[in-house]
């Protein structure tokens, strides 16, 4: 897994939470 996409991930879910 790349460090960059989860890091993506991670600003999508925040807006989400």
């Amino acid at each position: 897994m790349e460090q960059r996409t989860f890091t993506a991930t991670t600003r999508n879910v925040g807006l989400y939470y």
